[in-house]
């Protein structure tokens, strides 16, 4: 038995008021104190006796259970977080924490990054469960840029770590589609398993039926750094956005022709770089190969193909 469902059978055995302290602190999401839970408790409305329950004894005794896995804080396990979330959202005092949650404009900045992290992911979080895709997609923006170093793990927990095929073919299609696009960023430097799930994952979800640009584009880069070329010239044939220009270019070098291709690159850069955006880059292994057409021509074909072999190692 796993840790997370010998987890899950201790919590349909205790009684509704202990669960409701863990099914809160699953939406809490990030550590928080004794004091602080006890006020939330209070606004959400909850009975006196789940709040009673906010005690250093019965905090003792979760830990000893394995559901409070912090030192000092209440926190719920990582292992049982989505699972109790996803009880959560069905209870009656689900919409009234979430909003005091996102209304709360409490500052974290005193606090380490690994916690503060922690609170972004808890937004973020709340906008996935309730739908709301403007609200997802500004959070996960928001969290790539500012908590790069702890991103892919975050996400990885969220979404992967227990992953559920059918709640996840269950998200909006952009949620769904953001959450590979950001994991998939850079995929072109690295060569593991986990990786290749992820991009066969974006393939299973979006490669059938009509779909918007982006997840178009976003699916033939992938597909071309994997040396399959499927549905390539009928998508590029008249894509002159600078994402279309730059998979052209893409498409001209690993088929050797090293001067369209940097024409390519270089309209695409032109674009991008509107409006005062002059630091702005291909990005991932564009901006490799756009390095590599300053390279002399000899080196060119025996470069690409090395480095195509790394890629295709996992396809």
């Amino acid at each position: 038995m796993t840790t997370r469902d010998r987890l899950l059978q201790l919590f349909h055995a205790i009684p509704q008021q202990e669960q409701n302290v863990l099914l809160v602190l699953s939406v809490v999401y990030a550590p928080i104190g004794q004091n602080q839970l006890i006020t939330l408790l209070k606004s959400g409305g909850f009975d006196s006796g789940t709040i009673q329950n906010i005690n250093r004894d019965f905090w003792e005794r979760f830990q000893k259970m394995g559901f409070i896995t912090q030192r000092e804080g209440w926190g719920c396990h990582p292992e049982m977080m989505e699972s109790l979330m996803r009880i959560a959202i069905e209870q009656p005092w689900f919409t009234k924490l979430m909003q005091q949650i996102i209304m709360d404009k409490s500052a974290f900045s005193y606090m380490p990054p690994e916690i503060n992290v922690l609170h972004q992911v808890k937004r973020m979080r709340l906008f996935l469960y309730q739908g709301n895709e403007t609200g997802f997609a500004a959070n996960i923006s928001y969290l790539y840029d500012h908590f790069h170093h702890y991103f892919f793990e975050q996400i990885y927990q969220l979404f992967f770590a227990n992953f559920d095929a059918i709640w996840f073919a269950s998200l909006p299609q952009n949620i769904r589609f953001l959450v590979l696009k950001y994991m998939l960023i850079g995929d072109g430097m690295k060569f593991d398993e986990k990786q290749h799930r992820l991009y066969l994952l974006l393939e299973d979800n979006f490669s059938q039926g009509a779909q918007s640009i982006e997840i178009q584009q976003a699916l033939l880069e992938h597909r071309l750094l994997r040396g399959n070329e499927k549905d390539a010239r009928h998508w590029l044939s008249n894509d002159y956005s600078a994402n279309g220009l730059k998979l052209q270019g893409i498409f001209a070098f690993l088929h050797n022709q090293y001067d369209e291709a940097l024409d390519k690159f270089n309209l695409a850069l032109k674009l991008l770089r509107k409006n005062n955006k002059r630091t702005a880059t291909l990005g991932g292994m564009a901006d490799f190969f756009y390095g590599m057409n300053h390279h002399p021509t000899r080196h060119k074909p025996k470069q690409a193909q090395r480095i195509l072999g790394l890629l295709h190692r996992n396809t």
